[in-house]
């Protein structure tokens, strides 16, 4: 079936996050131990429903699950 869809109500926010970007993240946090807190994040969130809606667009899988 390979479908899938929010968790939740899907009117979450969810703030992606690329992996070279997490990865650079990861890295000024290991070179620089000063840094306290580190905050990784999109600079516009979505809605996670949007954000099921478009991974199954780009997997070329349905997103048609009901929140739950």
């Amino acid at each position: 079936m390979f479908a899938g869809g929010p968790l939740g109500t899907g009117q979450q926010w969810f703030s992606w996050i690329h992996v070279d970007d997490l990865v650079n993240v990861i890295y000024e946090a290991l070179t620089k131990p000063s840094y306290q807190v580190i905050n990784g994040t999109a600079p516009n969130p979505v809605r996670l429903g949007e954000m099921c809606q478009q991974l199954g667009s780009v997997f070329g899988r349905p997103s048609w699950l009901p929140s739950s």
